[in-house]
C-alpha cells in the first residue's frame, strides 16, 4: 500500500511530462507548417494541457506542511 502511494505520483507526473511533450510537439509542427486553423486548434489544445498539468504538479510536488489545515510538524 505505501508503495503504491509512493509510486502514483511518479507515474502521474511521467505521464503529466509525456502528454506536455506530445502537445507541445503538435503545437510547433503546425506553427511551422503555417496552418492557422491547425495552430489554433493545437494552441487550445496546449493551453489545456497546462491548464491539468500546473495544478497537478504543484499538489504532488508541494509538502503537505505547505498547506495552511495540515496539522503535523513538519
Amino acid at each position: 500500500m505505501l508503495a503504491a502511494l509512493i509510486l502514483l505520483p511518479c507515474v502521474l507526473v511521467g505521464a503529466t511530462q509525456v502528454l506536455i511533450s506530445d502537445v507541445g510537439r503538435n503545437f510547433i509542427t503546425s506553427l511551422t507548417q503555417r496552418s492557422s486553423a491547425t495552430f489554433y486548434h493545437n494552441l487550445w489544445v496546449y493551453l489545456a494541457a497546462f491548464a491539468v498539468a500546473i495544478p497537478s504538479g504543484s499538489f504532488i510536488g508541494t509538502p503537505p506542511s505547505a498547506f495552511p489545515f495540515y496539522g503535523g510538524n513538519g
